[in-house]
Parts: structure tokens; C-alpha cells; sequence
């Protein structure tokens, strides 16, 4: 708290909170005496000054300090205390003596005081006896009046103790004192006055001034909100708190620094509209008020803001309270512990009939209530600079058949700034909604008095009550609060995930009672079954269903289980789900409350009803089979083959049988064969068998073959058991084919490094790879490059070559570069290209091109009638045999015949040899005609 006058000055000092008698090592002695005594004044520092003894005060007045003037600003200060009626004229004391003050308050008083005239002032410090605490109860709840009636409210901002400082005359520059003064000249919109002409020096002596511990002050609020005119003063400069105010937004110097525009932006607002107050303010029910906000809506914007006694944080903004009644247990009352009236405060807000606890020393509240999700945020605009409102969307909640309605409300700022995500909650019992932030297995109150300024909706236009559009109350949710003032507001450090046992730990707090303690397993699985329910609500199901996860993880650490709550929360979610068409997940909801015991009996568990879990659910619900009805369940190798082969969550579910049932599950070949054809999470969950029980995991021909047929992840699969040396192979010639013909380069390469003399390359095997598409050219090259003495180039390689769609030409290129004189191009091998309907063109003009091979290379009948019938490369393979070798082509009936059964290529094909043999076409046409 600072400090005031009534009939002249009012001053404030920016040194201490409220009722700190002396903060600093260093203290200061004034001499007070009373108006009607002679003062006899004693040394500045006498061997035993006299401490002043206060008079007790009549009730209904305040003391006045009237500041003594002198000519010599470095002389002893000498004050005298007045008895002051807000009413009357003052009347002295008889008292005399020395009181000690803060180094910052004398340096105050000293530049306050006159020459030659007295001044009158109100400082808290020293006109309110600190020593007795009923005063100071009954003093603070006069406060705010005595700012309100005052004619000037003056801030006095500590000198800087570092910077540059230049001499004027007996004068002494400072920081400080140039910050002010680039402050007047911004406000009095002086030529190239803005934030980029200002000198980076000034700039920061601003900047420094901002931080000042005064803005951040609790009393200051009350102080500035009921002033009539401020003035802010620092060593040798002083400016209206409007011009600070003015000046501030031209250099626009706050805004680029959030926190310091956070820091700033409340003191500015109250500072700024100082001069259009009126000379009275408000009394409501018997007490004075500047009547700004709802204590709730007071409280959620400034309890962030500092003071020595954190029961401050209350009193110092009761005198700017609108509400109509004020709990009697709120009152200033220094002998009412921290702890009682924080409990006091949080019942007025949120009821009587919630549960409360708070802690001595601490600025935190538990709360257990219940109540309901009535919507979210969805969006929040950006501030604007100085204003104490805020504007967000929010989506009220309604049941399915009805539209979720967009609404626009400015709400007041809050300590704690509402984020996307932020959840609308009505308490049981309560008017006006909270918003709250869900953290892990309890939700963070971010404010607890939400009344919107204004409306837009989609639907409705503006004078529609905001009360009239939430949604009705649904399903009724248990939740745990927690009111914390200790968390920095605007931290960059997100604590989303942190749950309420490591909030606890942290803060070193103790419940009241053992039942409750945050380590019990049952109070830790009732925190997260209860925020699934609210995850439900607020349709994010993924959610929900990890929180009830950890609710059953954390039964499952008791022996107790009850579980009556969790069982109704599920068939409140399933219902949930099923309104929403979730069905998926309202089935498994379903499976997990039965396997539980919801109805109170437990189905028998069979194989077919384990393996329907196994291919049907994720982990979690295995998980609640085998920790619930684990000693029914027979872990079968047809159970432990399913669940390497089905579902998206193969991994995580034979990850649950492993570590819960390791000793059961066996790993033969069938399963190995099963998660090497598992499409969606087979690469995943041999990984993990490999990782867990790689010396049972053995590469057969089966398991290869398996592969082969997962055109997802097969190849994949394959690689990581080959790259796993503690696998067994066991290479067989069908493992080898099978890997030619289905894998690629890279894991040919494997096995004959794993096993080089075990593998045979045959012909089988070099067949595999030349019918290969995707890598048959790589690994053939492989196989020419390590074993070439093995590899045979029979006319059946040729073929199998010669039908390659794909890569045929590159293929046989190889080949013919490779291996020439063993390739034997045959009239079977050519029929073969010419049937390719893809890369027969591409191989046929490869084999023609051969220089020397013109003999080998043969166009017969079959060849031809071959071309012909090719649908989609006959016209292309035609073109070039008569281009190429026309004069071997022998134009038959039956080939005729043949092109006109081409329903294809049909028209293409005849044109060519009309126009290449046009005498044998018509002869053959012609005979046909006399047949």
C-alpha cells in the first residue's frame, strides 16, 4: 500500500505494499510531533532516538502528515500527525517522537517538501499505526474513500540506482528523470516523437522505468482507480499520469515486450481515465465503492499483481467491488489467517456446498464440485493495447439434432489468459459459468466470474441475453479445481500434461485428511475416470479413452477396486458415443465395462472370445482382460498368432501379452508367418519379437513366402529379420527363389553374406529374378557380380525374360552385355517377346539390332502370328518386322486372318501390310472373294 493526502496532495509511493513498516536495511528517522505542541527537535540521529507513540483514533478519522517546509532540501524532515474526520476539521495530537521510514519514502518526502509552505499528506506507512492490527483493519476498509475524495494522487517512482546521469546546475539527470521527460514530449505529440526516433537510450530508460516493482503492485489498483488526478514524479521530473499514459501508447514502447505491456497494462487503464472521475463515488450497503467490477471479476483480472501480505491481494480490492453485499467475513481482518480467508473468498465465489481446501503461506485452492460442460473456446482475438476487455468465441455445447452455436463475447482481461481449448463449466449450485484449462486428472480455474460485455451469434443478432443461449445442463460431471496464483500467468513453459499428484509434490502441500491423500490409487483412478467423462462431453474420444486407461492402471495398483464409479462414467461415454455415431468406440466401452463386471455377473472367457478381443480391440482392453480375468485366460498359439497378424494395434497388444504374460507366449514359426503378413503394424510387431525373443524367431521358407505376399510392409519385414543376427535362417532353394523373384537387390545381398555357401544359385533361382519387375535387373547383376560361374542362361531364363512386362529389355540388355554368348535367341524366345504387350517392342528391336546375329534372329510363322495377336503392341511389333525384316515376312492367310481377329490393333496392323504388300493383301483377298 502507498501512501495519500486529503485537502491538498495526495502521494503514493512507489516503495513497499501494504503495512510494511521497513523493508530496507537502511532506515530513515522523522521527527513527528502535533499541531498543538511545541516541538523541541532532537538530532538526525540521536544515540537513542524516541520512538513516536500513536494515539489511538476516534473513530471515523484518519491521520494527515502535514510536511514541514525548509529551505535546505538535505535538513532534517519534520512532520506533524493530524487527527482527520473526512467530515470536520482536524485536531492534534500531544505526542512527539521519531518513527523510521523507508530509504524511498524519505527521498519522497524530501522532494515533496517545500521551502516555505506546508503540505499536507496521507501516506499509509506512517499514518496508520502499523503496530496495531485493529486499526489496520479498520483504516484499510477506508481506503479507498480517502483516495476518492483526495484532490491528487501522486506516484512517486524509486530513483534508478544504475545508468548515466548528466549535471544540470545542482540538479542531477537520471534515468528515470529521461524517461519521464521522452514520455511529455511523446504525449505533447512534439515533431519526430515516435518509438523509431526515439534513441535506443531513452528507449530503454522507458522500458526500465516499466519495471518498476510499483506497477506490479496489488494496492496500486485501489490507488489509481480512485484518483482524480495522478501525477507521477521522480527525482527532479514529474507528468500527469494522462500524458504517461499518452505518451506510452505514441512510442507504442510496451506493446513490443508482452510481459511488460502485461505488467503495465492494468495500472495504465485505471491511471489513464483519472480525469474524468467525479468528485463522489458509490456507498452500497452501509460501505464506500468506486464500484468498477464484481469482486470474482476483480479478483480472476489482478490476483497476480504483488504484495508483502498476501491477504492484500482481497483487501485492496474490496473498495473497488460492485457487488451488493459483501460477505462480513471478507472485511479487513489482519487476525484471520491467509489460509481461513482464502477459503472464505473461493466459498463466495464458486458455494458453500463445494469442498475446500487451502493452505497457510500458500496462494492455492483445491476444489471438488461437480457441475457441467456447457462449451469451449474456439478463438481468441487479440487485445487490444491498454483496454481491460477481451474478445473470444466461444461453442456452446448442445446435444446431437441441435447446431453448435458460435458466440462472440468480450469478457474482462484475466490474470491468467484464456487460451483455444479453454473449457465453459457450470458449477452445481452456482448463477454464472467458470472457465477452466484441463490439465492432466484435474482442471486449472482460469476465471470464476464470467459475465460477457456483449453478443453475435451465427444465428441471433445482439439483444438476445447471453443466459438465454448456453446450452441445457446434460450430463453431470465431478471435477477437481484448482485455483493456483502462484503459476506465472503468462509463462512460456506450458504444464498441460502435468497431473495433480506432481502439482502437489511440487508445491509441497499436504491434504487435510489421509482419505484424500493424491497418492492413493483410488483418489488418482476416481481424478481421471472423472476427467474422461468431461473429455466425453467435449467429444474428444481419443482422450477420454486415455484417461480412462490411466483410471485403470491406477486400480489396478490397489487391492480394493471399486469400481462403481468407473463402470458408470464408461456407459455414460459409450451412450455418449453411440448419440454420436461413434460406434467403434461405443463397442469397446461396452467390452470393457462386461470384462469388468457392470452388471455384476462375469461371462465365461473362451478362445473364441479372447481371440475376438485380440483381433477386434486395441491394447487396452487387453490389458483389462488379462489384469481383471487373468487367470481365465489361456494365452493359446492361435490367440498369440492373431494378434501378430490382425488390427492396427498388433504391436501394442502382443507388447501387453509379452510383459504381462511373457512366460505363455511362444514364438513358433506360425506366428512369425503372421506378423510377417500383417499389413498395417507387421514391420512393428516383429520388431518388437525381435527385440524381446530374437533367439526364437527363425527365417523359413514360410516365413519368407508370408512376406512376399505383404505388399505393404513386406519387404520391410524381410529386412529386419535379415539384418538381425541372432535369427536363425534356414535356406532352403524355395527360400532363395522366393526372395529372386519378390524382394529386391538389398536382400539378396543379406543372405549371401549371412549365408553364401548354403545358398544354390539354380536356374529356378535365376528365373525368379529375371521375373522380377521391380528388381530383377539389380539382383541379376548381383548374382552375375559374385557367383557369375553358377548362373546359367538356359532358353528358359530367356523366356522368363522375354514375358517381363516391365523390365524386360533392360533385362535381356543385361544380358546380351553380360553374358552374349550364352544367350541363344530361339523362336520360342522370340514368340515370347513378341506376345509382351509392353516391352515387346523395346526387346524386339534390341534383339534385331545385334550385330552378327542377323542368321539367329529368325521371323517365322509362330513369330508372326504372335505379333499378331499382341493387342496393345501388335501395330508397334508389325511396323518393325517389315521395316526391319520385311523381306522374311511371308504374308499368309492365316496371319491375315489372325489381324482381322485383333479387335484392337486390327485397323493399324492392315494398313501396314497393305502398305508394305499391298500384291499379297489383295491376292489373298481376292481368293478369298472366290472362295
Amino acid at each position: 500500500m502507498n501512501s495519500v493526502n486529503l485537502s491538498h496532495d495526495i502521494f503514493l509511493a512507489g516503495w513497499t505494499t501494504a503495512f510494511c513498516l521497513l523493508a530496507a536495511v537502511v532506515a530513515f528517522w522523522l521527527w513527528l510531533t502535533s499541531t498543538s505542541a511545541t516541538p523541541k527537535f532532537a538530532s538526525l540521529s540521536p544515540a537513542k532516538p524516541t520512538a513516536y507513540r500513536y494515539a489511538s483514533l476516534p473513530e471515523g478519522h484518519i491521520r494527515l502528515l502535514r510536511l514541514m517546509p525548509h529551505p535546505d532540501e538535505r535538513s532534517r524532515i519534520e512532520c506533524q500527525l493530524v487527527d482527520y474526520p473526512l467530515l470536520d476539521s482536524g485536531k492534534g495530537t500531544h505526542l512527539k517522537g521519531y518513527i523510521p521510514v523507508t530509504p524511498n519514502l524519505h527521498m519522497a518526502l524530501t522532494r515533496l517538501r517545500d521551502r516555505s509552505l506546508e503540505r499536507i499528506i496521507w501516506a499509509d506507512a506512517i499514518c496508520i499505526n502499523q503496530g496495531d492490527t485493529e486499526e489496520r483493519n479498520i483504516q484499510v476498509q477506508s481506503m479507498a474513500k480517502i483516495y476518492a475524495k483526495a484532490s491528487r494522487v501522486i506516484v512517486w517512482l524509486e530513483e534508478a540506482t544504475t545508468g548515466g546521469a548528466q549535471g544540470h546546475g545542482e540538479t542531477t539527470v537520471t534515468d528515470s528523470d529521461r524517461a519521464l521527460e521522452e514520455l511529455r514530449m511523446a504525449a505533447d505529440r512534439q515533431p519526430a516523437k515516435t518509438a523509431l526516433a526515439t534513441s535506443e537510450t531513452d528507449q530503454q530508460a522507458i522500458l526500465t522505468l516499466l519495471q518498476r516493482s510499483w506497477f506490479q503492485r496489488m494496492w496500486v489498483l485501489q490507488e489509481v482507480a480512485a484518483a482524480r488526478q495522478v501525477l507521477i514524479m521522480c527525482r527532479s521530473a514529474e507528468i500527469d499520469g494522462y500524458a504517461f499514459c499518452s505518451g506510452l501508447d505514441v512510442l507504442n514502447l510496451a506493446s513490443q515486450d508482452r510481459d511488460t505491456q502485461n505488467r503495465v497494462r492494468s495500472a495504465a487503464y485505471l491511471m489513464n481515465g483519472a480525469i474524468f472521475r467525479p468528485k463522489y463515488a458509490t456507498s452500497r450497503a452501509g460501505r464506500f465503492s468506486l464500484d468498477i467490477r464484481p469482486l470474482g471479476e476483480l479478483l480472476d483480472m489482478y490476483h497476480d499483481r504483488k504484495a508483502t501480505d498476501p491477504r492484500d491481494k482481497i483487501y485492496a480490492l474490496l473498495g473497488m467491488s460492485s457487488d451488493d453485499h459483501v460477505s462480513a467475513a471478507l472485511s479487513p481482518n489482519y487476525n484471520v489467517s491467509w489460509k481461513d480467508l482464502f477459503h472464505q473468498v473461493v466459498n463466495s465465489l464458486v458455494g458453500e456446498q463445494v469442498s475446500v481446501e487451502t493452505w497457510e503461506e500458500r496462494e492455492i485452492a483445491v476444489i471438488k464440485t461437480n457441475g457441467w460442460v456447457l462449451g469451449w473456446v474456439s478463438k481468441v482475438e487479440d487485445q487490444k493495447k491498454w483496454a481491460d476487455e477481451q474478445n473470444i468465441v466461444m461453442v456452446l455445447n448442445y446435444k446431437r439434432g441441435h447446431p453448435n452455436r458460435k458466440i462472440r463475447w468480450t469478457l474482462q482481461t484475466s490474470a491468467k489468459p484464456i487460451r483455444e481449448g479453454d473449457v465453459l463449466f457450470l458449477l452445481q449450485g452456482v448463477s454464472k459459468p467458470i472457465i477452466i484449462r484441463i490439465h492432466d486428472d484435474y482442471c486449472a480455474v482460469i476465471a470464476t466470474s464470467i459475465t460477457p460485455a456483449v453478443h453475435t451469434t451465427q444465428n441471433e443478432g445482439p439483444g438476445i441475453s447471453w443466459l438465454d443461449l448456453l446450452p441445457p445442463a446434460t450430463v453431470l460431471c465431478d471435477v477437481l479445481l484448482v485455483w493456483d496464483w502462484e503459476v506465472e500467468p503468462h509463462s512460456k513453459v506450458k504444464n498441460d500434461g502435468q497431473d495433480y499428484e506432481y502439482l502437489m509434490n511440487r508445491r509441497a502441500l499436504k491434504h487435510t485428511t489421509e482419505e484424500t491423500e493424491s497418492h492413493h490409487p483410488d483418489y488418482q483412478a476416481t481424478r481421471f475416470t472423472n476427467m474422461a467423462l468431461v473429455m466425453g462431453v467435449l467429444r474428444k474420444y481419443n482422450e477420454a479413452e486415455r484417461k480412462l486407461q490411466k483410471a485403470m492402471d491406477a486400480h489396478g495398483r490397489t487391492p480394493h477396486r471399486e469400481l462403481s464409479h468407473t463402470l458408470a462414467v464408461m456407459d455414460n461415454l459409450a451412450a455418449m458415443c453411440s448419440d454420436r455415431d461413434e460406434l467403434d468406440l461405443a463397442r469397446k466401452l461396452e467390452v470393457m465395462a462386461d470384462l469388468l463386471g457392470r452388471r455384476g455377473d462375469y461371462a465365461q472367457i473362451t478362445e473364441d472370445g479372447i481371440l475376438q478381443i485380440a483381433t477386434s480391440f486395441d491394447e487396452e482392453v487387453m490389458s483389462i482382460l488379462l489384469n481383471w480375468r487373468g487367470e481365465e485366460v489361456q494365452l493359446s498359439e492361435k490367440v498369440v498368432e492373431a494378434v501378430a497378424m490382425y488390427g492396427r494395434s498388433g504391436k501394442k497388444v502382443m507388447a501387453v501379452l509379452l510383459d504381462k504374460r511373457g512366460a505363455e507366449v511362444k514364438v513358433t514359426e506360425e506366428v512369425v508367418k503372421a506378423a510377417a503378413k500383417n499389413r498395417d503394424t507387421g514391420k512393428e510387431v516383429m520388431a518388437l519379437l525381435l527385440d524381446r525373443r530374437s533367439g526364437e524367431v527363425y527365417l523359413t521358407e514360410g516365413v519368407v513366402t508370408a512376406a512376399a505376399g505383404n505388399e505393404y510392409s513386406g519387404k520391410e519385414v524381410l529386412a529386419l529379420l535379415l539384418s538381425q543376427r541372432d535369427v536363425t535362417i534356414k535356406v532352403t532353394p524355395k527360400l532363395v527363389e522366393t526372395l529372386a523373384e519378390s524382394f529386391d537387390a538389398s536382400a539378396m545381398d543379406k543372405l549371401l553374406r549371412r549365408c553364401g555357401n548354403e545358398v544354390r544359385i539354380t536356374e529356378e533361382v535365376v528365373k525368379a529374378a529375371a521375373g522380377n519387375s521391380d528388381s530383377g535387373k539389380e539382383i541379376l547383376a548381383l548374382l552375375l557380380d559374385q557367383r557369375g560361374d553358377e548362373v546359367r542362361i538356359t532358353e528358359e531364363v530367356l523366356k522368363t525374360v522375354a514375358r517381363d512386362s516391365r523390365s524386360g529389355r533392360e533385362i535381356m540388355a543385361l544380358l546380351l552385355d553380360q553374358r552374349g554368348d550364352e544367350v541363344k535367341i530361339t523362336e520360342e524366345v522370340l514368340r515370347a517377346v513378341a506376345e509382351n504387350w509392353e516391352s515387346g517392342p523395346g526387346m524386339m528391336a534390341l534383339l534385331l539390332d545385334q550385330p552378327g546375329r542377323s542368321n539367329e534372329v529368325k521371323i517365322t510363322q509362330g513369330v508372326l502370328k504372335a505379333v499378331a495377336r499382341n493387342l496393345t503392341s501388335g501395330e508397334e511389333l508389325m511396323a518393325l518386322l517389315l521395316n526391319k525384316r520385311g523381306d522374311e515376312i511371308r504374308i499368309t492367310r492365316e496371319v491375315i486372318d489372325i489381324v482381322a481377329g485383333n479387335w484392337y490393333s486390327c485397323e493399324g496392323m492392315m494398313k501396314l501390310l497393305v502398305k508394305h504388300r499391298p500384291d499379297e493383301v489383295r491376292s489373298l483377298a481376292r481368293e478369298k472373294r472366290v472362295r
